[in-house]
């Protein structure tokens, strides 16, 4: 029996696996919003660099620069009239999730940051921005984005710095 279950999991998870990998056509959205969210990449970018150096005064700040750039993004998409109802909940859950980990240190700090990437994330595979690689590691289930190419885990750099599977 349990090589039946090997092969069941493996027949299902592999097609699963390559269709995380599948080009979909992206959002288009008007340059000015689309500058908007390449910054809060950048910065997203910054923090997953500070979290790899576990630089707590360096993550608190790329921290505040993600939730201002978001913040800034929000306003403007709202000064412009542009109703895009899924980038509006996406900034506010990784602002949320930013915000709340400012109240915390260490793994607590961590978890909540691990959460707002994976919202990060969805900005960069739904919209058409500048490329990111997108990595997700199995160890530790966490998701993130960079611009360099080897993976490098924000989320436990320690023990699993190199996990990391290109998924985009």
């Amino acid at each position: 029996k349990p090589a039946v279950k090997f092969h069941f999991v493996f027949i299902f998870l592999i097609p699963l696996l390559s269709l995380a990998r599948i080009p979909t056509k992206r959002i288009e959205v008007n340059p000015a919003i689309r500058n908007e969210l390449n910054i809060i990449l950048q910065n997203t970018d910054q923090l997953h660099s500070a979290c790899i150096e576990q630089d707590e005064g360096q993550i608190e700040l790329s921290t505040k620069n993600v939730i201002k750039s978001i913040k800034r993004a929000a306003h403007n998409s709202a000064r412009v009239q542009i109703e895009i109802t899924h980038l509006v909940k996406v900034l506010n859950a990784a602002k949320d999730k930013l915000e709340l980990s400012q109240n915390f240190s260490g793994q607590k700090r961590l978890d909540s940051l691990k959460e707002a990437f994976k919202d990060l994330v969805q900005i960069a595979q739904v919209y058409k921005l500048d490329h990111y690689n997108i990595f997700f590691c199995s160890k530790d289930k966490s998701l993130w984005l960079q611009k360099s190419s080897a993976p490098k885990n924000p989320i436990n750099p320690e023990k699993f710095g190199k996990c990391g599977r290109l998924v985009q």
